[in-house]
């Protein structure tokens, strides 16, 4: 059991990493199966991850009910999370990640007025400790806009917070969200590896993870 909340969120992330390249039900498939192996285990800070990216799968198969079902889930176990809640490995998931995950889903739904104050406002609790997180919300902020037709608010620029953003934990990198290292799906594509004889089956590919050794640096 203590290996199933690292291994769901490396197959939740392949899910992620999947989802401009495969067929959405392939994603869903893996993103679900992640949760399920570890639903009973995990912490509410690693369940919001989770279903973020059961959200952000249903928002690429189009499917608006089973999105926000998912954003609701989200927001749901974020809201029951405690200060030591979860692994180190979820340090990055706050207030703005959620919210913008939020926006995000909304967008590619194709409904960007509900995505636009969500986006508006991430930005604008950005500081300046957080510019690499900044320059990604204004990339699908500008989605939004595109997708509404305002040319003018792609030039405007979103108002700023003066309020200082919550301190990260001791021991994560002082430079933000590892949301950068998973690039806007528009903004820069994802790869697409060599094709190989592995099985991407997700529950052997659970299976395989929950048996390895555990990692002390990976288990929080």
């Amino acid at each position: 059991m203590g290996n199933s909340p690292v291994a769901a969120n490396l197959i939740s992330t392949l899910s992620y990493q999947f989802a401009n390249q495969h067929d959405p039900r392939t994603v869903i498939l893996l993103a679900r199966t992640a949760l399920r192996g570890a639903e009973n285990s995990a912490m509410s800070a690693t369940l919001a991850l989770l279903y973020e990216r059961i959200a952000w799968a249903h928002a690429k198969a189009g499917d608006r009910p089973a999105t926000e079902r998912a954003l609701a889930a989200v927001e749901r176990h974020y809201d029951q999370r405690h200060p030591d809640d979860g692994p180190t490995w979820v340090y990055w998931l706050d207030d703005n990640e959620t919210q913008v995950m939020a926006g995000r889903c909304y967008v590619e739904l194709g409904i960007p007025q509900r995505a636009e104050p969500l986006l508006v406002d991430a930005v604008a609790r950005c500081d300046e400790d957080h510019a690499r997180e900044a320059a990604l919300y204004r990339s699908w902020l500008a989605e939004a806009y595109l997708q509404t037709g305002d040319l003018h608010g792609l030039s405007r620029k979103p108002p700023t917070s003066s309020a200082s953003t919550p301190a990260q934990d001791q021991h994560a990198p002082p430079t933000g969200s590892n949301t950068c290292a998973l690039a806007s799906p528009r903004s820069a594509p994802i790869q697409r590896p060599a094709r190989s004889r592995t099985s991407t089956n997700p529950k052997r590919i659970f299976r395989a993870i929950r048996v390895a050794p555990a990692d002390p640096r990976a288990s929080g």
